[in-house]
């Protein structure tokens, strides 16, 4: 029963992002589209609510987390469903069944029900969920917010205090829910960013690729990252959320139309706030991503998407900026003490750097993903 309300809450994060079932991205697309895009950005939303009510010093409850972040959700769900009930839906060319497409969605069903099924069997369970990010859910749910007394303790110095929350918080809420921790099945969650991106991946690449090549690249993805996060064990850990919400951000500045027509930048402000505030990793992403939109942009000469871009990059700035400030109220480290300090750079293992790239660039997958972006952008 534990397990079983762990994986409800997960579920349950949907409600708390609602209004994104209702962005032009997705509203006119499948139930299930409608369902990942709610649950990428309900969790980006519970993580930035937790935040502030550690600030605040208000105490992490299932009501204190549910009800404001509830309310606000369904009433802005509401709000865009009105503003769209007059907007008419261009049909779709292709055909809805053509057996491209089939292929393709069979394809994605068979590579999500290999890691549900590799992820439940614990076979690509990954250490630091137990060293650190399932530890950290816990005690943050024990301590009814961020744990700063956790966070300083110098014998958890280990655990990368500085490392944004919101795989701990996604955690902390299912513990809440649950009322503890089933660690055998924790590292199930994994999947549920896979599908979630699986879903949206469709309906964002359409407008460019059409709905057979759109297919064909989500079901590429799914198998590709499927196979790659079984081979690099990251059940439990933080690489499914953040490559999520970097693949829903390229998704969307791959699909991007000539100088004129729109793009879904609230897609891309989605994937970067998410992307930074599932690692330190992901805001170094958003701004080689940003760099690549501008240079885009300047061979365009679309200086609107330039400037979007950017106000994408803040506002993942925005996001970790306000981690950034939890830690400095209560004194944490901004960067990582035991790793070597920023900007801190040594050449001494090039040599050996060099030559494990080429088994590194497989992946796992013998080279399959890097065919994901390719025929992406072709």
């Amino acid at each position: 029963m534990t397990a079983l309300s762990f994986g409800l809450a997960h579920l349950a994060i949907v409600l708390l992002g609602l209004p994104a079932a209702f962005h032009p991205a997705v509203r006119h697309s499948t139930l299930l589209a409608r369902i990942g895009a709610s649950f990428l950005l309900g969790a980006v939303l519970l993580t930035l609510e937790g935040i502030v009510w550690s600030l605040l010093g208000i105490p992490w409850t299932i009501w204190t987390l549910s009800l404001p972040l509830g309310i606000a959700s369904v009433a802005a769900a509401i709000l865009l469903a009105r503003r769209a009930s007059g907007v008419s839906v261009e049909a779709e060319v292709e055909p809805a069944h053509s057996p491209v497409r089939v292929a393709a969605q069979a394809l994605t069903l068979c590579a999500l029900a290999y890691f549900a099924w590799q992820l439940s069997a614990t076979r690509a369970t990954s250490s630091d969920l137990l060293f650190f990010w399932g530890v950290k859910g816990v005690r943050f749910a024990a301590a009814g917010g961020l744990d700063a007394t956790l966070l300083g303790w110098p014998f958890f110095i280990h655990a990368h205090v500085n490392y944004p929350p919101l795989v701990p918080t996604v955690f902390a809420w299912g513990n809440l829910v649950a009322g503890g921790m089933p660690w055998p099945w924790v590292p199930t969650t994994s999947w549920f960013w896979v599908a979630a991106t699986s879903a949206v991946l469709g309906p964002i690449l359409r407008p460019r690729l059409g709905a057979a090549a759109a297919a064909v690249v989500t079901a590429v993805w799914t198998a590709a990252i499927s196979a790659s996060m079984v081979s690099s064990l990251s059940g439990g850990n933080a690489e499914a959320p953040l490559v999520a919400y970097l693949t829903v951000a390229c998704a969307a500045l791959l699909a991007i139309q000539p100088v004129g027509q729109p793009l879904p930048w609230a897609v891309v402000v989605l994937g970067f706030a998410g992307a930074a505030l599932s690692k330190n990793e992901g805001m170094v992403s958003v701004f080689l991503l940003t760099g690549g939109a501008l240079a885009r942009a300047w061979f365009d000469h679309d200086r609107a998407a330039g400037i979007r871009a950017v106000g994408a990059a803040f506002a993942a700035v925005g996001a970790v900026g306000l981690w950034a400030l939890y830690l400095g109220v209560h004194g944490l480290p901004l960067i990582d003490p035991v790793r070597q300090r920023a900007l801190s750079i040594t050449f001494e293992h090039t040599g050996k750097i060099l030559s494990a790239i080429p088994s590194g660039l497989g992946v796992g997958t013998a080279t399959l993903s890097w065919c994901v972006t390719l025929s992406a952008r072709s």
